[in-house]
């Protein structure tokens, strides 16, 4: 499982709002939007030894192309209250079906928008229309 760090987008990631952290701790920003299937969301507290524990929200997707992925950010974010928005206007079947994730950075914020499927194209979820 690969987790996506979703931040704000800036000129460096070329509007790109989430990356991967690579091993020499250098960010490689992926693209905005992803085909997907919603496997779970959670919010998990993280403890620190030296700082103050913080909530993080975790979605959890399988991408079309079958790789897992766990999209994270903090939970006192415009963009943790984003997702909640998009899906609570779905029905369970469209949340049981493929979706599509995309990212829109606005200044410093980064704002989540859903698009569902349904006879055999996406549209966007209710809080969108």
């Amino acid at each position: 499982m690969t987790t996506l760090f979703i931040a704000g987008a800036s000129d460096a990631s070329h509007g790109r709002c989430s990356y991967l952290l690579l091993d020499d701790g250098s960010r490689m920003w992926v693209p905005n939007s992803l085909r997907c299937w919603l496997v779970d969301l959670s919010i998990k507290t993280q403890q620190y030894a030296s700082y103050d524990p913080l909530e993080k929200l975790l979605i959890r997707v399988t991408a079309a192309d079958g790789m897992t992925y766990v999209y994270r950010c903090g939970f006192d974010s415009w963009t943790a209250t984003s997702p909640f928005k998009e899906f609570k206007y779905m029905t369970h079947n469209q949340l049981a079906d493929h979706v599509t994730i995309t990212f829109q950075g606005k200044g410093q914020a980064t704002f989540v928008v859903v698009s569902y499927w349904e006879d055999g194209a996406f549209f966007p979820s209710g809080s969108a229309a």
